[in-house]
């Protein structure tokens, strides 16, 4: 059994979930719910150090999450990935686990999301937005 993803998503219907992100910043294409134009954006510093300004504020469609930790702004010039802010779960109540191979969130004793780690990058991925027709967000691969 091996949670590492031997065929990576497309990036826009994932996200990276990140210790760094002081806020949840999408890719304008990532799905999202409530849309709302925003004209004075918020402003975020990419790692390459060009600044970018945020265009919509936006709700995750990750609705098993805490409704203050939905809250997302989507940025027209986000290089690479969707990050969602560990931090901001992590305030509201969230409970993080990240291994070698998988990120697993809970809430209240609950599984509520669980993802992959990513061979090539290192990094722990999940998808924007749940399934249907499970509990919670889930990336466990075989």
């Amino acid at each position: 059994h091996n949670i590492f993803d031997p065929h990576p998503k497309p990036r826009n219907k994932d996200g990276v979930y990140d210790s760094g992100s002081t806020l949840h910043c999408l890719c304008s294409d990532a799905p999202s719910t409530n849309d709302r134009p925003n004209p004075y954006g918020i402003r975020a510093t990419q790692p390459d150090g060009t600044q970018i300004k945020s265009h919509i504020t936006c709700n995750l469609k990750l609705t098993h999450l805490p409704e203050g930790a939905r809250t997302v702004h989507k940025f027209q010039n986000l290089a690479g990935n969707s990050l969602i802010s560990l931090p901001i779960l992590a305030d509201q109540g969230c409970k993080i686990v990240l291994d070698k191979e998988k990120i697993v969130i809970t809430k209240n004793g609950e599984n509520i999301m669980q993802g992959y780690r990513e061979k090539e990058t290192g990094l722990w991925r999940m998808p924007l937005e749940a399934k249907q027709d499970t509990q919670y967000t889930t990336f466990a691969l075989t």
